[in-house]
């Protein structure tokens, strides 16, 4: 590899809050070989500096603690997206089924102020939709329908089965 070239597996990070002269050229050559001095650690050095740049645990592989400390040394010279673009960022992948697809196929179709009802051992069972991924169910707060129906229940059991949603029988 040539001191001027980046490795395919370390995209360049670009960010909207940057200086744009300063991205408009290729990197500073510092940055280019701290870089290049990533590829050269071993994996017990690698994970020592990862542990060190984020906490936690350091369970990854070596590819992918090279390409964050990498991408972290770019935000840390050019800077990273602002307060703003990240909200605007997360707006856009809550509502497009493309930007999270396993978010979208279990997406919870809940409308605020439905009351979802059921007889459960012969008593009535009332859930109400409080807002996103916030069910009430006898004055307190569940993080999903299926939280509600272990309270009800005592038992781990789908919420959606519970409550009859989307045709599924329900033998309980």
């Amino acid at each position: 590899m040539k001191n001027l070239e980046i490795p395919s597996c370390y995209p360049t990070v670009i960010t909207a809050s940057c200086d744009p002269k300063r991205m408009k050229g290729q990197m500073k050559d510092d940055i280019r070989q701290e870089i290049d001095r990533l590829t050269a650690l071993d994996h017990e050095t690698l994970k020592n500096e990862y542990l060190s740049r984020f906490g936690g645990t350091a369970t990854f592989g070596d590819v992918f603690m090279r390409r964050r400390l990498a991408q972290q040394l770019q935000e840390d010279r050019f800077g990273g997206l602002t307060p703003t673009e990240i909200e605007m960022l997360s707006r856009v992948v809550r509502k497009d089924a493309r930007a999270n697809p396993r978010a979208s196929h279990k997406a919870n179709p809940a409308v605020r102020g439905v009351t979802y009802t059921r007889m459960y051992k012969g008593k009535l069972v009332c859930v109400k939709v409080a807002g996103y991924n916030q069910f009430e169910y006898e004055g307190r707060l569940y993080p999903s329908l299926t939280a509600c129906v272990k309270e009800i229940t005592g038992t781990h059991y789908s919420g959606r089965k519970f409550f009859r949603l989307g045709g599924a029988p329900c033998n309980k």
